[in-house]
């Protein structure tokens, strides 16, 4: 549907960044069809991922690093985060954005923020997987205002059984900030 990545974006705020959804002029309510194959049906049949209930959820975590001289201190703490997948009619309009991602979830987050307060986090995240047999990508969706923006957290995470590491740097207000993370779908 034409109006559907905007829809998907009122309803659930969005965030600035590199993808943009643009303003317009639809009326949210228009129904057209438009028909994109974005490949994804065949990236998820390719790689042998499956949307069935093995992977409904996942518990997780991530631990922060990062050296804060301007408060006196290092941080280095760890959250806990639980994913819960998407439905197929929610996850499509952002996987026209996320092309690499096969899943979809909402993520609920333990902390509203780590090392103080230093770094935030949003009310709502969202994340992405692309799974192969030993390996994975991390996509972050960030959606707030009238912005989508995905960035590849690790495109070199590693996939054991159920359990995906992975690793990355970002700065945050020109704080370099370390972090690894742990997906586990057998938990839930």
């Amino acid at each position: 549907m034409v109006g559907s990545n905007w829809v998907l974006c009122m309803i659930l705020g969005c965030r600035s960044g590199q993808t943009v959804l643009p303003q317009s002029d639809t009326d949210p309510a228009d129904t057209t069809d438009v028909s994109v194959d974005d490949g994804a049906d065949t990236a998820a049949a390719d790689s042998g991922v499956s949307t069935d209930s093995e992977f409904e959820s996942w518990s997780g975590t991530r631990r922060f690093q990062a050296s804060l001289d301007w408060l006196g201190y290092d941080c280095d703490e760890e959250i806990t985060e639980v994913g819960t997948l998407l439905s197929e009619e929610d996850a499509s309009a952002l996987q026209a954005l996320c092309v690499g991602c096969e899943l979809i979830y909402q993520v609920s987050i333990s902390s509203e923020s780590v090392c103080d307060g230093a770094i935030a986090f949003s009310e709502v995240e969202y994340r992405g997987f692309q799974l192969g047999d030993d390996w994975g990508v991390v996509y972050e969706i960030d959606i707030e205002e009238d912005e989508v923006t995905v960035n590849t957290l690790s495109a070199s995470a590693t996939l054991d059984a159920s359990i995906l590491e992975y690793a990355y740097t970002f700065s945050y207000f020109s704080i370099e900030v370390q972090v690894t993370g742990q997906v586990d779908w057998s938990d839930e």
